[in-house]
């Protein structure tokens, strides 16, 4: 039968609506601006062209070694390339690094995005029974 946990999330769906993944792609441009903020606050209030440069040097020490993708700098540019290539899952793994990381500037997104994340699981797992049944396989 149907998860009851996969049950509870499917009718939560239908009493509360859950945004799109097209639309959380476009409401997380919006995020952005908050999350930029956030690292330069980290940076110290150091100035604008200090900060540039210390991230260019960051950017290109990333690239030479292949580290640091848990780098706030390097989940930031993992959740902004997401968008860019509309690939929901990889922007929601980005925003559950950034959270995780303490940083702030993503909650609503990532509240909103971990209801759709939930809802397209729980359905996911609905239609493999449905096809399981279909297919005599019980």
């Amino acid at each position: 039968g149907v998860d009851v946990a996969d049950r509870d999330v499917i009718r939560s769906a239908a009493r509360t609506p859950v945004d799109s993944r097209a639309d959380l792609l476009s409401l997380g441009r919006l995020q952005l601006a908050p999350m930029v903020q956030v690292l330069n606050r980290a940076d110290g209030g150091s100035g604008f062209l200090e900060q540039a440069r210390a991230r260019l040097a960051n950017l290109i020490q990333l690239r030479r070694t292949g580290r640091g993708s848990d780098q706030p700098e390097t989940v930031l540019a993992s959740f902004e390339t997401a968008l860019d290539n509309a690939d929901f899952d990889a922007a929601f793994a980005a925003a559950t690094i950034w959270s995780s990381a303490g940083l702030a500037g993503l909650e609503s997104w990532l509240t909103a995005a971990q209801r759709r994340h939930d809802l397209d699981q729980a359905v996911n797992r609905l239609v493999a029974l449905f096809v399981q049944h279909a297919a005599g396989q019980s």
